[in-house]
């Protein structure tokens, strides 16, 4: 896609407002002006007919930076489930829209797969390699928690649940 292309399905295209369409449109844009765009009035997510999100955006960095410390995972951020990114706390050399991006695909990918097997749509996720594990769980219908780390441990568990609980008391 080129400069001025859509980015956007035809759902989030009838959706979504037109200022966040044209964000989207107008190309590649620093996470920092995009950021202060989604969130200039507290809320992220506002669209036409749909009730606004709030966002404590420093209260969930503070609570992913004690996570990581906590559990020793290199990378977490809480992500809406059209993948925007809402809180991060990433390497720098890390690009927070692919991440995030990315890891909303894989939980709509899943959630697709059981609605084929007509299953209960999943509310977490853990995929485990040698390289590492990835956590996916659901903070809020709208937003999820992803994190990445080299192992899985009784403390990153217990500090995931943890930091879902003080999540969700931000973001509700």
């Amino acid at each position: 896609m080129g400069w001025g292309s859509s980015y956007l399905s035809p759902w989030e295209e009838a959706h979504f407002s037109k200022g966040f369409r044209f964000l989207v449109a107008i190309g590649p844009a620093s996470i920092t002006s995009r950021e202060q765009q989604l969130n200039k009035e507290g809320h992220i997510g506002r669209a036409i007919g749909r009730d606004p999100v709030p966002v404590a955006v420093e209260g969930l960095r503070k609570l992913l930076q004690d996570f990581n410390t906590r559990s020793g995972a290199k990378i977490s951020a809480i992500v809406s489930r059209s993948g925007v990114p809402v809180a991060w706390v990433l390497p720098d050399e890390t690009q927070v829209d692919n991440f995030a991006t990315m890891a909303a695909t894989l939980l709509g990918a899943l959630e697709v797969i059981y609605a084929t097997m007509k299953a209960a749509t999943p509310t977490h996720v853990t995929v485990e390699s040698e390289g590492g594990i990835l956590s996916v769980r659901e903070v809020t219908g709208k937003m999820f928690f992803v994190a990445m780390a080299t192992r899985r441990s009784p403390q990153m568990v217990k500090s995931i649940e943890e930091l879902l609980v003080k999540a969700k008391g931000l973001l509700t």
